[in-house]
């Protein structure tokens, strides 16, 4: 979709699932999601090569790290964009990376310390980390968009300065 007066072009890609239709549960469509996907993406950005608006960079949602193989797989470098706040993505990053103790225990009275936040207690924390068993999809899905950030030349963050000067 390209607005006549941007040269910023957004298009829909299709994730494997027909309209309308409901996946059994979010475990199955991200299987499916993961399957779809790339090949998708893949496609798109051979249309547009073959156009007159060939794909020069790609943004991308941080939590779609393949993004970033199938880009540089066309030629194109690409950039994660992180949608949730800093101190948001500074918990995942930081319980991704095995720096507290998952599950965190409800006793704790200030459930993890991280550089450049305030002590954070049990309440303050994603439900999974809180308990290891809950939405091990949507677990999987936040801490998996840190597997290959590093390799972006650029990365791309979603935050108001004022609101999070230290992070």
């Amino acid at each position: 979709m390209q607005g006549q007066d941007s040269s910023i072009n957004l298009e829909p890609i299709f994730d494997g699932s027909k309209e309308g239709e409901m996946a059994a549960n979010i475990d199955k469509y991200f299987e499916r999601y993961k399957l779809t996907m790339p090949h998708s993406l893949s496609n798109l950005i051979n249309r547009y090569n073959g156009s007159e608006y060939p794909v020069k960079f790609l943004i991308y949602d941080s939590v779609l790290p393949w993004a970033l193989d199938v880009a540089r797989n066309k030629g194109i470098e690409g950039g994660p964009f992180f949608t949730q706040s800093c101190a948001v993505t500074a918990v995942l990053y930081h319980a991704a990376q095995g720096a507290f103790q998952v599950p965190v225990e409800e006793s704790d009275q200030a459930a993890v310390s991280l550089p450049s936040l305030e002590n954070l207690e049990f309440n303050d924390l994603p439900s999974f980390v809180s308990d290891a068993g809950s939405y091990p999809a949507i677990r999987e899905l936040l801490l998996g968009q840190f597997l290959n950030f590093l390799e972006a030349r650029w990365l791309i963050w979603n935050s108001f300065n004022e609101l999070e000067v230290e992070v």
